[in-house]
């Protein structure tokens, strides 16, 4: 429920819908630099947190 909660107020605050905003956390789109910075704004979490990495490290 938190994960919802919290996709549903990024996308709210950044004038996105839940959809986009979820497809940005499914991995189905990716956000512009500048939503993905109002994102981390909002959650109040480091951009880096946000960035998946895609080596198996």
């Amino acid at each position: 429920m938190k994960k919802r909660y919290q996709t549903n107020l990024a996308g709210k605050k950044t004038g996105k819908s839940f959809c986009i905003v979820n497809s940005y956390v499914c991995n189905r789109r990716q956000p512009s630099l500048e939503v993905l910075f109002q994102i981390a704004e909002v959650l109040q979490m480091d951009v880096k947190d946000l960035i998946k990495s895609s080596n198996n490290d």
